[in-house]
């Protein structure tokens, strides 16, 4: 389906006459071709406005589907890949609605065949596929990007976050609190504040809307006060204009450029050198190698404006002398990692092409991704992402999930993360309701009620395949889950794998996920799909306390347990002992780390020490019988029975606490 064209070694000669009747034939049908898109774009927008109203549009995107819109034959793929909405669940139906869909020039089609074919879902894995598709994407959406798409592309959908995971904000407040915070400073004289204002409003950073009259009117207060940042932005802004807004005034541009260059702030270079390069008539003549000391002065500056526009320099054709397709290569890069996606477009050509670099089909492709997802989700996705989410909190999870599954079709990790969250939410709620007679469902339901945060206990086979790809984006977070599959047996695995399961969070672990490090201390601990070693334990314990604060507590209990099995074992080395045993000091060693065994095998099994002597170091001996192992252990039970239960009331306090706390903030109002 890949095939953009075909050759044939024979020459064949067309047939006049079947040439003749093919153009009447068109010329019969394509009114009625022109009424079903018309027809069928109208379905769309239908479909549309109800799905906003939480309404079930299934039979909308059938009927526009079959009129070959290639919008509606994008949703019913989806349907058909995930068994939505009544639909059967057929990989190969959900493959030929993405294709015909990506023919009528669809960009979320392009992007789900580039990236089946680049992971091998429902498809063979195959390179020169998936760099077609995704380069048809990313030309698609840097055409539609239009004049937001020099500046630099940031990604910042929500990530659901499991209540057991969730974690206190580290942020000191919200992008709206800070907007808001700057709003409230420019209104008392701020000019810093009020510059600022206008370079979130020309980005359309920290959450709004990019709105260039907003820019414009705030930059223009600030460079007043001879703010040379905010004159330079304003510069580009009066360069360009605001179409039956804001007139283009390139005298008034090259003005804000000069004096902010002359009180040397760098980036305004890049302004003098673009206006420089292609010249305005009255205000300044086009000089390329003025253009190029200018991006060269700004490139000292790091702007990755100016690293875009000397590669483009480099490589075109006003200077041929100088053409260096190398130099072009490099200075794209750098741009390209300043996060202009620009520069990464013309990266991802010149590496399919090997132009300037070695030619590399794969990095191409994950450079094409990158730049489709980016530009797409500034133009399109994000509203998407905001309606998933928005759903989430309060509309039917089917909705939120259905919108999260047409984003992870097109490959945005967020989206595969998230909809496998929701599809955990939904499975966990079925499971509860079916089980609230047995132990775990009851556990459940006494959680719910108390307010208190716990995992999913059940899972789904698609939640499993979407943490599956999510993981294999480079998602931790999935990967743990993906442990969780295999260590607990939920559906979408025959049954538990611990071995496998410890792979997984092995995989997770050298990301540095705290939660990784727990479990496989945990695994080490009670020696559950590996070795049972009281030393990798108490490391992976470490490791995750040292990750995240938030563990600690966490881990302080799992050492509490690790402490008294310790103290067992090192006095339970027969039926009589004394504590100069090695076990005993051993122990020592362990606890206050003066044995670190740094060099100690993952694989590697601990054989016990059984040598026991009579003397301790302070020239005396004593030693234990059975019956004293046994009154140590009846208090090492006594006491974690204590502990329980003073977390038990302390359960039970905090919830009356809560209700208290509720009851008077009803009153205050």
């Amino acid at each position: 389906m890949c095939t953009a064209s075909t050759t044939t070694t024979t020459r064949r000669r067309t047939n006049p006459i079947l040439l003749l009747v093919l153009l009447s034939l068109i010329f019969l049908v394509s009114p009625c071709l022109g009424s079903q898109n018309k027809e069928g774009a109208t379905l769309v927008q239908e479909a549309f406005s109800l799905e906003k109203n939480h309404g079930n549009a299934t039979q909308l995107w059938l009927k526009a589907a079959a009129l070959g819109n290639e919008t509606a034959q994008y949703m019913v793929g989806v349907m058909h890949a995930w068994g939505l909405n009544g639909q059967e669940r057929d990989e190969s139906k959900a493959v030929l609605y993405f294709y015909f869909s990506s023919l009528g020039g669809y960009v979320p089609a392009q992007m789900a065949l580039g990236y089946r074919h680049l992971t091998g879902n429902g498809t063979p894995v195959n390179c020169k596929c998936a760099a077609l598709y995704l380069e048809l994407a990313a030309n698609s959406a840097i055409d539609e990007l239009g004049s937001i798409g020099n500046v630099e592309l940031g990604f910042s959908a929500e990530r659901i976050i499991p209540p057991d995971e969730a974690k206190l904000e580290t942020r000191a407040y919200a992008d709206i609190d800070v907007v808001d915070y700057y709003h409230n400073l420019a209104n008392k004289g701020d000019f810093a504040a009020t510059g600022t204002l206008g370079r979130i409003y020309y980005y359309g950073a920290k959450g709004v809307e990019r709105d260039l009259v907003q820019a414009h009117n705030f930059l223009l207060l600030s460079a007043l006060k001879s703010d040379y940042s905010s004159m330079t932005s304003l510069g580009h802004i009066l360069l360009q204009g605001v179409p039956g807004k804001i007139e283009p005034d390139p005298s008034m541009a090259w003005s804000n450029f000069t004096v902010a260059a002359n009180g040397g702030f760098g980036p305004a270079h890049n302004g003098l050198g673009y206006m420089r390069l292609h010249g305005y008539p009255g205000v300044i003549d086009q000089d390329v190698g003025e253009a190029l000391k200018h991006f060269s002065k700004a490139a000292d500056s790091a702007v990755p404006e100016a690293f875009y526009n000397l590669g483009a320099l480099y490589s075109s054709s006003q200077r041929p002398q100088s053409r260096d397709f190398t130099k072009s290569y490099r200075y794209f890069g750098l741009a390209a990692q300043k996060g202009n996606v620009l520069a990464l477009h013309k990266v991802a050509h010149m590496t399919l092409h090997g132009i300037g670099t070695i030619r590399s089909c794969k990095q191409a492709t994950q450079y094409f991704k990158s730049v489709a997802e980016r530009a797409y989700f500034a133009t399109k996705a994000h509203e998407g992402f905001s309606e998933a989410y928005a759903g989430f909190k309060s509309a039917p999870l089917e909705m939120s999930l259905e919108l999260y599954l047409r984003l992870a079709e097109m490959g945005y990790e967020v989206a595969e993360s998230n909809a496998a969250r929701v599809y955990d939410e939904i499975h966990s709620k079925i499971y509860s309701t079916e089980n609230r007679n047995t132990l775990l469902g009851g556990l459940h339901g006494v959680l719910d009620t108390l307010g208190l945060s716990h995992p999913p206990l059940n899972g789904s086979q698609h939640a499993l395949k979407l943490y599956e790809r999510a993981a294999e984006q480079g998602n931790h977070k999935a990967r743990v889950r993906v442990g969780d599959y295999f260590f607990y047996g939920f559906d979408g695995v025959d049954e538990p794998d611990f071995v496998e399961a410890a792979a997984h969070y092995r995989l997770a672990s050298d990301g540095r996920d705290p939660q990784a490090h727990f479990n496989l201390g945990y695994q080490h601990h009670y020696g559950i799909g590996l070795s049972k070693d009281s030393h990798l334990a108490k490391r992976y314990y470490d490791l995750a306390s040292e990750t995240s604060s938030d563990a600690k507590f966490a881990v302080q209990f799992a050492m509490a347990f690790l402490w008294f099995e310790n103290t067992q074992k090192a006095f339970s080395s027969g039926d009589k002992f004394s504590t100069d045993d090695v076990a005993v000091s051993q122990w020592i060693d362990w606890w206050t780390g003066g044995d670190n065994n740094d060099d100690h095998n993952n694989n590697e099994v601990r054989e016990e020490s059984t040598t026991t002597t009579n003397t301790n170091g302070w020239g005396s001996s004593f030693s234990f019988t059975t019956s004293d192992l046994l009154s140590l252990e009846i208090a090492t039970d006594t006491i974690l029975i204590g502990l329980f239960l003073a977390i038990f009331v302390f359960i039970g306090w905090f919830r009356d606490y809560r209700v208290q706390q509720e009851r008077r903030r009803e009153r205050m109002q």
